[in-house]
């Protein structure tokens, strides 16, 4: 496995595990359809938002989940401290994410990001900068 090979596995997985769980959390809270006390409470906040409300908070709710992903990344590019190892199973070797990147953190942007390739949800607008 390559850098860049082991780059768009934990990419893809970035966005499936973390980005989309995150943001499905919150269509189901807004519709309703989470059965817990908490979540049913915060349903019943957002039910009395406008559709163009509604629609505002979606953005809100995705710029501060791409914002962070985007700051723990840059936090795993610039820190000697941590590293994310990938381990293929082939056993080539262990490929650090930080170095097969030259900018972790710009890997969600662009056309060919990560979240235009691999999440179900778009964008939020521009980057965290």
């Amino acid at each position: 496995m390559t850098g860049k090979e082991a780059l768009e596995v934990f990419g893809e997985d970035l966005m499936h595990v973390v980005r989309d769980n995150v943001l499905d959390v919150f269509e189901l809270a807004l519709t309703g359809k989470m059965n817990s006390a908490p979540m049913q409470a915060m349903h019943q906040r957002l039910s009395s938002l406008t559709s163009d409300q509604q629609d505002d908070m979606r953005q809100v709710i995705r710029k501060f989940v791409d914002c962070t992903l985007h700051d723990v990344l840059y936090l795993l590019q610039r820190d000697e401290r941590i590293s994310v190892i990938v381990r293929p199973t082939d056993k080539s070797g262990e490929i650090d994410l930080a170095k097969a990147s030259n900018m972790l953190h710009a890997e969600l942007y662009s056309e060919k990001g990560w979240i235009n390739r691999y999440s179900q949800y778009p964008s939020s607008e521009d980057s965290c900068l």
